[in-house]
């Protein structure tokens, strides 16, 4: 979940990604668009994010096996792109939260939570888990 605050400027959520644009990030966009980026391979929603509001954003990476996986970006518990993507996921870079590997474009808001699987949640896990996070934000 995060709360973001004026997106003036690109702000990644999550990065794994090597000098070579090798791995996998997540990240809103100036225009307040979110988009999910595997080996430079872009994935980029047509919903934008307002100001000052609390979102849950999620990037899924579908491993087929075959050549091709896909990205999926939900925001609030609802799918808001699918895009293919022919790379393998291979990186050793550190995972930055909140920032991108080098550290610029770091998150101007609030990360209230973050989640890295390793496994691919169904898109009905996705919105299960928003509404779960929703009713403990409610809570306090």
């Amino acid at each position: 979940m995060i709360t973001t605050d004026a997106i003036a400027q690109t702000q990644a959520l999550f990065s794994k990604l090597d000098g070579g644009n090798d791995g996998y990030e997540l990240f809103i966009q100036s225009n307040g668009t979110v988009m999910g980026s595997v080996n430079a391979t872009d994935a980029t929603t047509t919903v934008t994010l307002p100001d000052s509001s609390v979102h849950s954003v999620m990037m899924v990476v579908y491993r087929s096996g075959a050549a091709t996986d896909t990205i999926k970006i939900y925001i609030d518990g609802w799918l808001a792109k699918s895009h293919a993507v022919s790379q393998t996921l291979a990186t050793t870079a550190d995972l930055q939260v909140g920032n991108r590997n080098p550290p610029t474009r770091g998150v101007n808001g609030s990360m209230l939570s973050a989640f890295v699987m390793n496994f691919a949640l169904t898109p009905l896990q996705v919105n299960d888990l928003h509404r779960t996070m929703l009713r403990e934000i409610n809570k306090e």
